[in-house]
């Protein structure tokens, strides 16, 4: 793998010794031949008193629906350091996962789940893709059109859409596709005996409400979506689909994993990869201001 210097971007790199951790064993450290900077690879780890394992573990049991007394009890870590990872790698997933997004489907299973939290019915709504079993969820307080229509906009384009036999879908549908297509690529299942079913939005439902019924729902509407959207990319890019053989991302030729067998292998993936790919938006960041400001850059030099 060519290592680049993270200060100026040389390729002039040799090694530079070992970095000592406690749990992490020794890291190998680079040294910069140009600027003398010296820096270790940064997987998406950098700075973490845990092991690697130990971080994908929380992770994982945190994503499949185990509450955080459960998690800190095993493993034998704090509470507040469980949620505190999975904020940080949600938000860092987050942004690099959005590039992936399936363009066009031929079948869209749309539906809605209630879950409470607190007290207070909240509304998941989701979609699923027919062929490649693409997820999409959304939370929010109210069951009104604004939420229908985000979540077709946030979709794939379908030229066929299924949804169950609530009115907040059809109007959304026939304002975004017109009225012919409306009538004629529209499924709207009001009963079970209907010919064109939505088993599949169901089974995902199932799968939502397993993965929140130990947790008894999330914590509020700010952490929930987070939960929610750690969720989704998880179903989506980490968790093999048992009907497909593989991840939905994979089955829709977003994204390509290379030696990577199980889920956390897929999942320290992810994290290497939106880490690297953050490090180079901030040099490009750092070096166009550089370049627009002179005196910034004497004082980077120094």
């Amino acid at each position: 793998m060519m290592r680049i210097c993270i200060y100026c971007e040389s390729k002039y790199i040799v090694k530079f010794g070992r970095r000592k951790t406690k749990e992490r064993g020794r890291i190998q450290r680079y040294q910069c031949k140009e600027c003398h900077g010296t820096f270790c690879d940064d997987e998406g780890f950098k700075w973490k008193h845990k092991s690697v394992k130990t971080i994908l573990d929380a992770l994982e049991l945190f994503v499949i629906g185990n509450t955080l007394r459960f998690i800190s009890q095993f493993l034998g870590i704090a509470k507040e350091t469980v949620f505190r990872w999975f904020l940080e790698y949600a938000r860092l997933l987050d942004k690099y996962v959005e590039r992936f997004r399936q363009n066009f489907t031929d079948m869209l299973h749309m539906d809605e789940l209630f879950l409470k939290m607190c007290g207070t019915f909240y509304y998941v709504w989701a979609s699923i893709c027919r062929d490649t079993r693409f997820a999409t969820m959304i939370l929010s307080r109210d069951r009104t059109k604004k939420y229908a229509y985000q979540l077709l906009n946030e979709s794939p384009s379908p030229l066929e859409v299924t949804t169950d036999g609530a009115f907040a879908y059809g109007g959304v549908i026939r304002r975004r596709f017109g009225h012919w297509w409306y009538r004629h690529n529209y499924h709207r299942c009001a009963n079970f005996e209907d010919k064109k079913n939505n088993n599949l939005i169901e089974r995902l439902n199932n799968t939502i409400r397993s993965l929140t019924h130990k947790r008894r729902g999330y914590r509020g509407i700010v952490t929930g979506r987070w939960e929610l959207r750690f969720l989704e990319i998880y179903y989506n890019f980490i968790r093999r689909h048992m009907t497909i053989g593989m991840t939905p991302a994979e089955k829709a030729g977003l994204i390509e994993y290379y030696g990577c067998k199980n889920e956390e292998s897929r999942l320290r993936y992810l994290i290497k990869q939106a880490t690297q790919d953050a490090y180079s938006y901030l040099t490009l960041l750092i070096n166009r201001i550089c370049r627009q400001s002179p005196r910034v850059h004497r004082t980077l030099d120094l």
